[in-house]
């Protein structure tokens, strides 16, 4: 990704919930709202760089209804996914199963699991589901190379569906297990501690999926444009300390394009950091050659 492009707003938004994980199924660079709730009828719409210091699920611009009788061994909640299909997976004994629906007229590629952050563009195929129009499964007998893939992953939301379409993109979902909750920081200089003055004309944006039970996380942080004054961006953390405080760093961002442009780091954290962030005591901070920030956000999950 060059410094000062979009994220393709070509790719479709799906959303989904099961009983023992829930597949968000989302688009462009996100929205906020409420995470998703089993045994209950959602709806979400996106608007694009346009939200504020709240996580959330990003559901994206195509509507979806969702029900189902809750987190019961065999019991799958289905959703409806605009005109695009249903899924439905279930995580059981360190397996995933299940089928995703592809619509009447609705024209795919393929089907796959990925690593990553869907919303980043950052993702690693793993497996492609077998199939063909409308039903893709996800393959039985599984080498030890894909099962560690989808086990190394599904714990911290790193894993997402990816529906390859034969007319407008993608559309891609991530797959989310029970204490696994997705989160959607705006990144600004007005939220630096002092604010930078002058402030830099750019914002940024962090996807943060984090598993509150175990400390799983999953976390990249797209940066818009450079700094106004040519300086290179030299670090992203996420740091410790209330929205009016500077802390220390706990998590440590690597950006493997080398552009200053994605970062991403997946892993887990103490149980100390853990109760940091969930209590809202954490943040995200981009600092410059200089080591002042560039722009930051608060963790509000």
């Amino acid at each position: 990704m060059k410094i000062g492009t979009p994220i393709n707003h070509k790719w479709l938004p799906l959303f989904l919930v099961l009983p023992f994980m829930s597949l968000a199924f989302l688009g462009g660079c996100g929205s906020d709202g409420d995470p998703p709730v089993i045994n209950s009828t959602e709806t979400g719409s996106e608007t694009d760089n346009e939200t504020d210091n709240e996580t959330g699920n990003e559901t994206g611009n195509e509507t979806g209804s969702e029900t189902g009788s809750g987190p019961t061994e065999g019991d799958l909640n289905i959703v409806n996914i605009g005109d695009s299909g249903t899924a439905k997976l279930k995580w059981l004994n360190d397996t995933l199963t299940g089928d995703v629906t592809i619509a009447d007229g609705v024209p795919v590629s393929s089907v796959g699991l990925y690593s990553g952050i869907a919303a980043a563009g950052n993702g690693q195929l793993g497996l492609t589901l077998n199939g063909s129009a409308p039903t893709y499964s996800i393959p039985t007998g599984l080498s030890a190379v894909q099962q560690a893939f989808i086990a190394d992953n599904i714990s911290s939301g790193n894993l997402y569906l990816q529906i390859e379409r034969a007319d407008v993109g993608v559309a891609y979902g991530t797959v989310l297990i029970e204490g696994v909750v997705p989160g959607f920081i705006q990144l600004s200089s007005a939220s630096n501690v002092p604010p930078s003055d002058p402030a830099p004309e750019t914002s940024g944006r962090a996807y943060f999926n984090l598993n509150k039970l175990t400390g799983d996380f999953a976390a990249a942080v797209e940066i818009d444009i450079a700094p106004v004054d040519n300086e290179t961006i030299t670090n992203v953390h996420i740091h410790t300390g209330s929205a009016t405080e500077n802390g220390p760093p706990i998590v440590t961002l690597v950006n493997d394009a080398g552009d200053g442009v994605l970062w991403t780091r997946v892993g887990i954290l103490s149980t100390a950091d853990l109760a940091s962030v969930t209590s809202g005591s954490a943040y995200f901070n981009v600092h410059k050659t200089d080591g002042s920030d560039f722009i930051r956000g608060q963790i509000t999950q």
